[in-house]
């Protein structure tokens, strides 16, 4: 799962009890069908295992992006779809959908402001540390060169659904916005956010990068909370897999991706020495009126330059079909995917093996394509199974096939996506987006847990503005953004979480073989109605 709480009580709390009849065409509601029951009976913890000890073991390397590992993992997947009978998409038979991607270096970064009273310059080295501020790996495609005026955007937050935006006066296409840590808070005023100790998506500094992009900035500066910044480079050391994390982008698709500067507080300061207040008098005045205050620092000048380099590499998705028995339906499909991708080996040899995240996710979806096979009939849609890669560089695996489908992009009914499920609560298994697009899919998966035994299905993280932003953080996410129905399978984070320690002996195989049963009943259940998931989902700006 990509790297980067509490349910929003207003609008999910009630989310296992608030129904609408179920579908006269739900074949679950009677048990499982007939000819659905000997392959949800053949998933197996004994096969589950077998593939897990290979993807998560010493020949796969950790599967890591750009090393010879992932495209070790990618044959063994081929391999066994080849060897499973199923369909590719490609004249030749090949089940590799190949992609580009740009490696981005930062090689320099220099600021400078000019102000009527001072001069600031400051040059760092990549990504290290300095004296007064660093930067966040975002990436660019060519190199920055600016000398603009700095916008104040307060939190840099544009939420319709809080009635908020720190934009609403302020033009800042071209300019670089200032924007501060956090979100606003209103005393005593529960529609509006959370207020200073659970936090929305709103506060995570990828949102407010993504928001400002929206708007036409170049850049953000986010102002540190205090002074006392951490070292970069000792941020990045925190993460053990932050050597394996290159910025990444798609040179085919347009990039939304701007630089992130974060600065101290005196530097801010300089920064807004051509406004009326200071960076103190700005917050509090927002804290004690919960409404934007925006404005352009006119007597200041930020020269921004960022020197890019720019090296190519091909990565490859996994993608295989199993086409559907009606003349009709199965020009329609199903989609299941998973990403087969994790942080790889170190410069000094360790391997980050990613057992849950995500060989559990590509174990279930090999034992479902199996389980298919079991059964004497197709199902009447099509159902496909997609492996793709580059999901911890940003979802970008998954972004390039949801740009780049191998089928009408229209043709493609729902999405559900298994990351991470072999840890953690032993009884149940998170489900997150199920009802945001289709209330109708949130009930065929409500069906499906029944029969699965011994499980069940909790809402905990089923909010897009959850603090923790899992929603955004695996490959469901960029379906979703095409407008179709998604399901989104996820266990939790744990100690191992991106960790050379994410090993098969700790993953928990019957919650796996569980999760499969589930995800293999919901498919087949979608695969075999009338009609498509409806569009009938709750709605969020």
């Amino acid at each position: 799962m990509s790297g980067k709480g509490l349910i929003s009580a207003r609008f999910f709390i009630f989310i296992g009890i608030l129904s609408s009849p179920l579908s006269a065409q739900d074949g679950l509601s009677g048990g499982i069908p007939d000819d659905a029951m000997p392959g949800f009976t053949s998933i197996r913890d004994s096969d589950l295992e077998k593939h897990l000890r290979f993807l998560a073991g010493d020949q796969a390397q950790g599967r890591g992006n750009m090393q010879p590992g992932l495209k070790i993992a990618a044959e063994y997947l081929a391999e066994f779809y080849r060897d499973n009978g199923y369909a590719s998409f490609y004249d030749d038979g090949r089940f590799f959908q190949s992609y580009e991607l740009l490696e981005i270096d930062m090689a320099g970064v220099s600021l400078g402001v000019e102000t009527r009273a001072s001069r600031v310059s400051v040059t760092v080295d990549g990504y290290h540390y300095e004296i007064d501020y660093g930067i966040f790996k975002r990436g660019l495609l060519t190199s920055l060169d600016l000398s603009v005026e700095v916008a104040f955007a307060g939190y840099g937050i544009t939420a319709p659904r809080y009635k908020y935006d720190d934009y609403a006066t302020l033009n800042v296409a071209g300019n670089v916005v200032l924007v501060l840590a956090g979100e606003p808070s209103r005393k005593g005023d529960d529609e509006f956010f959370m207020g200073p100790d659970t936090r929305t998506r709103f506060s995570n500094t990828s949102v407010k990068a993504a928001i400002a992009a929206e708007h036409g900035a170049r850049a953000v500066i986010l102002v540190s909370k205090s002074d006392n910044m951490t070292p970069f480079h000792e941020l990045l050391d925190r993460s053990a897999s932050s050597f394996s994390r290159p910025v990444m982008a798609l040179p085919s698709l347009p990039s939304r991706l701007i630089p992130v500067i974060m600065v101290r507080r005196s530097i801010a300061e300089k920064l807004l020495s051509g406004g009326r207040e200071s960076l103190d008098q700005l917050e509090a005045k927002l804290a004690t009126s919960g409404r934007p205050h925006s404005f352009i620092a006119r007597n200041t000048k930020l020269k921004l330059k960022i020197d890019v380099q720019a090296k190519r590499h091909i990565l490859q998705n996994v993608v295989a079909y199993l086409e559907g028995s009606d003349p009709q339906l199965k020009n329609e499909y199903v989609v299941i995917s998973a990403h087969y991708d994790h942080f790889g080996t170190s410069p000094d040899g360790d391997i980050f093996y990613g057992a849950d995240d995500n060989g559990t996710g590509t174990a279930g979806l090999l034992e479902i394509a199996a389980a298919l096979k079991e059964n004497n009939n197709a199902p009447r849609r099509s159902i496909v199974f997609l492996h793709v890669s580059a999901e911890e560089m940003g979802l970008l695996g998954s972004t390039y096939f949801a740009n780049y489908p191998l089928m009408e992009i229209a043709d493609i009914v729902a999405n559900l996506n298994i990351d991470m499920v072999g840890r953690n609560d032993p009884d149940s298994i998170y489900v997150i987006g199920t009802n945001i697009l289709s209330w109708d899919l949130h009930h065929i998966g409500e069906t499906a847990i029944r029969l699965v035994p011994d499980f069940d299905i909790s809402y905990k993280y089923n909010d897009p503005d959850d603090s923790n932003r899992f929603y955004y953080r695996s490959d469901h996410y960029n379906f979703a953004q095409q407008n179709i129905p998604i399901t989104f399978y996820f266990a939790g984070v744990h100690e191992d979480y991106h960790r050379t320690t994410d090993t098969v002996d700790k993953i928990n195989l019957a919650k796996v073989r569980k999760v499969a049963q589930l995800v293999y009943l919901t498919a087949w259940e979608i695969a075999n109605r009338d009609d498509r998931p409806a569009l009938d989902g709750l709605s969020f700006e």
